[in-house]
């Protein structure tokens, strides 16, 4: 796993925030109503310099979770007004979290 991450690392991150940590801000961190995934489906949008046009597919093989387990903490994150979905062309979705 670790090797994985490495190898991310390397790769070109000029859509992703400069840094290689991701912070989740502490009232998400230390929600009681928010599961584990998604609080790791948080950080995956949050990493993201201005919206996250990452399919759900791909998210999901990202961060080791189904792809319904992603739309629900998708739909629960923008539930609670942590993330805003954002309707582009088509059937294109892109989610973005505040900064």
């Amino acid at each position: 796993m670790l090797q994985f991450f490495e190898r991310r690392l390397e790769e070109d991150t000029s859509f992703f925030m400069p840094n290689k940590f991701y912070k989740i801000p502490d009232p998400v961190f230390t929600s009681k109503s928010l599961t584990p995934a998604d609080k790791i489906v948080y950080a995956q949008v949050a990493r993201f310099k201005d919206e996250c046009f990452m399919g759900k597919e791909q998210m999901a093989e990202n961060i080791g979770l189904s792809e319904r387990q992603v739309r629900i903490s998708l739909a629960r994150l923008e539930e609670a007004g942590l993330i805003a979905k954002i309707k582009r062309h088509g059937n294109f979705t892109a989610y973005r979290a505040p900064k």
